[in-house]
């Protein structure tokens, strides 16, 4: 299994970039400014590890956009006052992975089997279809989703296979 992102601030590898906070030149277009908004409105920080040595993808921008946004808003969503959203790229192996990171209290237990389910929603105001659209963004893209959860928290990795 990959690592998490960790919780822990990791000092700066050569090859990867980080973003702490939220920074402007950090963030892709409108969708960053978006992650911004929902951020400092929830009181919460945004981190960002980028590895500069990932494998070229051919994904739609758009797309990517929306399962960015989808998730980063569900994990703002799910933290109180002061955490941390972590939204890191890495290799593992022959995959490239978007890992989508939050401090909140985890999935309940009694959902984890129904995350695709279309207007499945925990939230007074959801629609329930946040999850369903990324996973099907990620199955547009040949891409898998899978997920770890605790009481500290849950990390969303979305794992990209290699083009040939």
């Amino acid at each position: 299994m990959p690592p998490k992102c960790s919780p822990e601030r990791e000092e700066p590898e050569e090859k990867v970039r980080y973003y702490t906070e939220y920074e402007e030149k950090s963030q892709p277009s409108s969708g960053g400014k978006l992650l911004g908004f929902w951020s400092f409105g929830h009181y919460n920080s945004l981190l960002f590890s980028f590895d500069t040595t990932l494998y070229d993808l051919l994904l739609d921008e758009k797309e990517i956009r929306q399962l960015i946004l989808n998730l980063a808003h569900n994990g703002l969503e799910a933290m109180k006052f002061g955490g941390y959203l972590t939204i890191k790229t890495y290799m593992d192996g022959e995959e490239v992975v978007l890992a989508v990171q939050d401090e909140g209290k985890g999935i309940d237990s009694n959902i984890v089997n129904k995350l695709e389910t279309p207007f499945l929603t925990t939230k007074e105001t959801g629609t329930g279809l946040g999850l369903t659209v990324c996973y099907n963004i990620a199955d547009n893209h040949n891409a898998v989703i899978n997920f770890e959860s605790d009481i500290y928290g849950t990390t969303f990795f979305v794992r990209f296979k290699k083009h040939i």
